[in-house]
């Protein structure tokens, strides 16, 4: 079953025109992508390995990319484990040295999504404070409705009633 998945992966690369160039990392983030979006999970993140195992590339924008929707993926599988974690830590580290400020701003919004659901109130404010700080200082404007959504969940989650309407 795994080599017709494969297989399956293989043949899916190829498109009308002609074949693709299977080993550009562009286009097999793009398909994993349109598979994501298809809910073949196992097909995307077969995809997204592959981009994120080549060690020549290992801090290269896509591949930091790569490793963000593999996290994505994950959390939304309920797959909140301690090494998904640790990944969006170190997914961080590297974004901020390389100065990806939208990458680090939207794996602070997805480590507080996190923290909400295991039901760390302090530390989920935390990262998406961290996360609009950036958004803020480096004009990250597309990221700005998922930080609020996140934010208003997170208050709603936290905050009494009574609260919430003063």
């Amino acid at each position: 079953k795994i080599r017709m998945k494969k297989l399956y992966l293989l043949l899916s690369i190829i498109t009308i025109g002609g074949v693709v160039n299977a080993q550009d990392p562009q286009v097999l983030f793009s398909k994993a992508l349109s598979f994501q979006q298809t809910n073949d999970i196992d097909s995307a993140l077969a995809i997204l390995e592959s981009i994120t195992n080549d060690p020549e590339a290992e801090n290269d924008q896509l591949t930091l990319l790569a490793k963000l929707q593999i996290a994505k993926i994950k959390v939304k599988a309920g797959k909140q484990a301690v090494e998904n974690i640790e990944a969006l830590h170190h997914l961080v580290e590297i974004a901020t040295k390389q100065e990806e400020w939208s990458i680090t701003a939207e794996a602070y919004i997805i480590l507080g999504f996190v923290n909400e659901k295991n039901d760390h109130h302090i530390e989920s404010k935390e990262y998406l404070d961290r996360a609009y700080s950036l958004i803020q200082q480096h004009q990250l404007q597309t990221l700005l409705s998922k930080y609020l959504v996140r934010r208003a969940a997170t208050f709603r989650r936290f905050t009494s009633y009574a609260d919430s309407i003063i």
